[in-house]
């Protein structure tokens, strides 16, 4: 920790919300947060609703909530304004005009790939997959291609901290393999 820094737990709190809204298939409401961020109901309140007042959070009609067009554009100028997107969005559109195929930018944070740019076929065969998505480490050929960068340890310490799931029937669930 930095001397004179003092973590805002107002903010983890928010951070914590936001994480799991984005991890959520549908809006959700107070009590829902509260209970699987295991927060005070009142903390929970009030994190949201000046979420919802700076347009981070839209409330939708049944009371729950979901992100909010403030958080959208953020998040969209961010992406455009980082240097490796901007790097690499050229080579992502060269491979995906030249194979016909759909083509993603991401990159590893611990056992999750996190998908950040990508440049979509204008075939009709295309891989769907939305910029921020996350996925298993073990799942797909990009992501395998990550991983064989890492030394031997790294990968066997990834290993134990992971259960092999079969996606498809060519999947490898033998940690030995």
């Amino acid at each position: 920790m930095k001397s004179g820094f003092r973590r805002v737990p107002a903010i983890d709190k928010c951070f914590a919300i936001l994480e799991l809204l984005s991890q959520s298939k549908a809006p959700m409401g107070i009590s829902e947060i509260s209970r699987e961020l295991k927060l005070h109901k009142s903390s929970v309140f009030n994190a949201v609703h000046t979420l919802r007042d700076l347009d981070i959070l839209e409330n939708q009609p049944d009371g729950k909530f979901a992100f909010g067009t403030r958080l959208y554009i953020l998040g969209n100028m961010a992406g455009k304004r980082s240097d490796l997107i901007q790097t690499a969005r050229p080579y992502l559109q060269a491979i995906n005009e030249k194979t016909k195929l759909s083509a993603f930018l991401g990159f590893r944070s611990d056992r999750q790939a996190i998908l950040i740019d990508k440049a979509d076929s204008a075939y009709e065969l295309k891989v769907s997959s939305e910029i921020g998505m996350q996925m298993p480490v073990l799942a797909g050929a990009g992501i395998k291609a990550m991983l064989s960068q890492l030394s031997d340890e790294e990968i066997d310490e990834i290993l134990a901290r992971t259960e092999l799931k079969r996606y498809t029937p060519y999947s490898i669930t033998d940690k030995a393999v």
